[in-house]
Parts: C-alpha cells; sequence; structure tokens
C-alpha cells in the first residue's frame, strides 16, 4: 500500500512542480500582457508631396428642347456631333470626349395627359490635358447656346508613384528621430510594428456651378476656369495636388551595456 502511495505522488508531480501559469485571453489582450514585458516607444513621422496636377475633366451639359420627343432628340444628337467636331478641330483627341449620362423631361400642360414638349440632357466629359485645350471648350460653352458648362475635376497621372514618395518621406522622418533618441539617450531601437499609417491626397478646388444655373442660360466656364488658370500655378494652369503621409513606429528599446 506504501509503494502505491510513492508511485502516485511521483506521477503527481511533474503536474505540480513543473508546470507554467496558462495565459488566457483574445490575441489583443496576449499582446497587451507581452508588451507590458517590454519598455516600448512610440515614434510618428509625417511627409508631404506636392506635384502639378497634369489632368483636367471637364464636364459639360447639352439640352435640347421641343414639343416633339423625336425632334428633341435629333437635336441633341446633332449639337453634340457639332461640338465634338469642334473640340476635335481645336486640338482635343476624339477618345478624350465621352458622352456620358442622358435624360429626358417631359413637360405638361394644365390640360390633357400628354406632355405639351421635351426636355433632352446629356453630359459630355472631355479630358484634357493643358490650357489651350481649356480655352477651346469655352470657346464652344460661349458660342453654343444649348451648351452649359457643369463642373472641372483635376487629377494627377502619377498618383501612386507620388504616395509611395510621401510615404517615404514619413519613414525617413521615424528613423531620423530614432536615431536621435539612440544617440541622446545611450539605447538603441528595434522595431516591433507599425501602429499606425495614413496616406490622404489634397487636390485642387473643383469648379462646379448648380444644376440650375444652365437651366437659366448661365455659360460660366470662361469667367471660372481661365481666369482661375491665370494665377501663375504652372504651364498646365491646374494647380498642385498635395499627398500627406503619416506613420507610427513601436520600438522595443533596448539598453545598451556598459
Amino acid at each position: 500500500m506504501r509503494k502505491i502511495c510513492m508511485i502516485m505522488v511521483l506521477f503527481l508531480l511533474p503536474a505540480t512542480a513543473f508546470s507554467a501559469p496558462e495565459l488566457k485571453g483574445s490575441p489583443q489582450e496576449l499582446q497587451s500582457y507581452l508588451l507590458d514585458e517590454r519598455s516600448v516607444v512610440a515614434v510618428t513621422g509625417s511627409g508631404e508631396e506636392r506635384v502639378k496636377a497634369d489632368k483636367a475633366i471637364v464636364s459639360l451639359v447639352v439640352k435640347t428642347k421641343d414639343d416633339k420627343f423625336r425632334a428633341a432628340l435629333n437635336k441633341n444628337s446633332k449639337i453634340r456631333n457639332d461640338v465634338k467636331n469642334k473640340m476635335i478641330s481645336g486640338g482635343i483627341e476624339k477618345g478624350k470626349i465621352e458622352i456620358a449620362k442622358y435624360s429626358s423631361t417631359p413637360s405638361y400642360s394644365w390640360i390633357g395627359d400628354k406632355p405639351s414638349s421635351y426636355e433632352i440632357s446629356n453630359e459630355i466629359n472631355v479630358s484634357i490635358e493643358n490650357e489651350d485645350q481649356l480655352l477651346v471648350i469655352a470657346d464652344v460653352v460661349d458660342t453654343v447656346n444649348e451648351v452649359y458648362f457643369l463642373k472641372t475635376d483635376f487629377k494627377h497621372s502619377k498618383k501612386q508613384e507620388s504616395m509611395t514618395k510621401a510615404l517615404e518621406k514619413a519613414l525617413d522622418e521615424v528613423n531620423l528621430k530614432k536615431q536621435l533618441y539612440e544617440k541622446s539617450l545611450g539605447v538603441s531601437l528595434s522595431p516591433l510594428r507599425i501602429m499606425d499609417q495614413s496616406i490622404h491626397e489634397d487636390i485642387p478646388a473643383v469648379y462646379q456651378v448648380q444644376r440650375k444655373s444652365y437651366a437659366s442660360g448661365s455659360s460660366p466656364v470662361s469667367r471660372m476656369d481661365v481666369s482661375e488658370s491665370e494665377s501663375g500655378e504652372g504651364a498646365s494652369g491646374f494647380g498642385e495636388v498635395i499627398y500627406k503621409a503619416r506613420t507610427q513606429v513601436e520600438f522595443v528599446i533596448n539598453r545598451k551595456q556598459p
């Protein structure tokens, strides 16, 4: 009986004498527990890349009205073709002119259920690369009564490349701060993780008029866009696009041996 008791005690010893405490919890909780065992520091860096907008998309509206639906459609189609040909002859590539949206609005009289007239609207989006092409569009808007300016959106063709450069500058700032801390505090820092990272794009103000403006016959494209491009913001006249990056890197602090 005494032998049996001794054997049972020996079997129990590994489980009691040599077992480690069990860690429980979510991955985030375990990570926090492990990080608390080390000395860490978070270093933040920011970077900015400024480039000239090299592309603009000008949106126009062609609006026609007639008491016959087919006549309104035919007028709209003819004007769109004439406008497209004027732009092409002015130096804008055919493939840069896109017929975008189409809508039809019937008007009713006080008497009867049949519409008294039909209004047809088509949006045209034109991609341009310089101020000369913008002037061509301005001439079209100013000389064709049925064409109205809607808005201008600015773009940059090498967006990804510029975003990468902004992020590189942010990381360079992190490295400079890291070196300063190491030199001033007599420690070494080992990267642990990237805690936060963001990149966003600031584009020039978008020129836009309310849709009710073109209904009243206004055509402000030459006044709004061409005068803005005379501000001396580069050959394209489209202004600057700014890419801003921010990153935060966490480092483990290693004490240097004396």
